[in-house]
């Protein structure tokens, strides 16, 4: 949460104001798990559509138990 409340305040550059929004998805590994690369890459893909389903400007930390989305 601090991170995105850290990089969400408007700025200024060149006399324009900006904001930047950002959403973050977190996939674990559990210790010992034949979890391939790829498979970390989609478990992080479907938290980034579930935290965006919830409002964007969160986080999830993917979890296999959570009702899924279409992508």
């Amino acid at each position: 949460r601090r991170l995105i409340d850290g990089i969400e305040p408007p700025f200024e550059l060149e006399d324009r104001a900006f904001r930047i929004g950002v959403s973050i998805c977190i996939a674990l590994s559990e210790p010992g798990a034949a979890t391939t690369a790829q498979q970390m890459m989609k478990n992080a893909d479907i938290a980034l559509y579930q935290v965006k389903d919830g409002g964007r400007g969160g986080f999830r930390i993917f979890d296999a138990d959570a009702p899924s989305l279409s992508a």
